[in-house]
């Protein structure tokens, strides 16, 4: 938890091929707190939510070392999805600040506290791949009992949204 307040790196990714296992990808080890990652449809690109950098980075595959693209996101990324169309992708995560978020995440954790809310706003992105520009999607905000949101996918003209530690999910109508 300290590596991740004070913003240190705290993990990489890796790859799994058969007869080899997992190896490490060159040029990730000092990722800050890597979390979702999605590939592209092609295999050509990575896309991992680098949470505490507030970031989402694009890795490109095939190339020794692979270069690695980052774009901001002003929130804490947590989960990435493409879009029903495959033509972008949506960017999950939390609007406050790394201390707050441990600090709730940390008040959620105990066993009175399973399921519930966990008040702390979130706001949904919406990445184009290829110039990794970010568009808003859902406003920030704790929306009543639905807090925490990490998660979102389109189904029908709705985004549906999850939470990280609560035990619902919301729907929004999509503009």
């Amino acid at each position: 938890m300290k590596k991740l307040v004070h913003g240190e790196p705290v993990g990489g990714i890796k790859e799994w091929h058969p007869g080899v296992g997992f190896t490490d990808i060159p040029a990730t080890a000092g990722f800050l707190a890597p979390n979702g990652v999605i590939v592209s449809p092609d295999g050509k690109y990575i896309f991992v939510a680098l949470s505490t950098g507030r970031q989402v980075a694009r890795i490109a595959r095939g190339q020794h070392p692979p270069k690695v693209d980052v774009s901001p996101t002003g929130i804490m990324p947590d989960n990435l999805r493409w879009s029903a169309s495959g033509r972008s992708i949506l960017v999950g995560g939390h609007d406050i600040s790394t201390e707050l978020f441990i600090e709730r995440i940390r008040a959620s954790m105990a066993p009175s506290n399973e399921g519930g809310n966990v008040d702390s706003p979130f706001k949904i992105l919406r990445m184009d791949p290829e110039t990794m520009q970010m568009t808003e999607v859902l406003k920030s905000g704790v929306y009543g009992v639905m807090g925490g949101g990490t998660g979102a996918i389109e189904v029908g003209n709705k985004l549906w949204v999850s939470t990280c530690k609560g035990d619902r999910i919301a729907i929004f109508p999509m503009k």
